[in-house]
């Protein structure tokens, strides 16, 4: 029998499960993130809501729709929310290359 997934929402738990600098960042923190996939494409976060205790998944909260045409200008094929009242995401961690800061204070 398959045990469940959990969800792992305390960023020193998470930062546990996947030790990388930007896990408590992005969990603590209400920013404008990327992550560059293995694609090229660039997803736009707010922040990071969960990891799956495996380290496999994380839950995102994606930016807002004008932020995503915003960003589409200056990085082409950018994902964003579909609509404002939908902003979350799960994502797969294997297919991120780079996380990133794209706002300065």
């Amino acid at each position: 029998m398959k045990s469940k997934i959990g969800m792992i929402e305390d960023h020193g738990q998470a930062s546990d499960v996947l030790p990388a600098w930007y896990t408590g960042r992005m969990m603590t923190d209400r920013w404008l993130f990327g992550l560059y996939t293995n694609d090229g494409r660039v997803i736009l976060i707010r922040k990071i809501l969960a990891i799956s205790d495996d380290g496999k998944w994380m839950d995102v909260e994606l930016v807002d729709t004008e932020t995503g045409e915003e960003y589409e200008k200056l990085l082409p094929g950018v994902i964003s929310a579909i609509a404002n009242d939908r902003p979350r995401a799960s994502i797969q961690i294997a297919n991120i290359v780079i996380a990133l800061d794209l706002q300065t204070s």
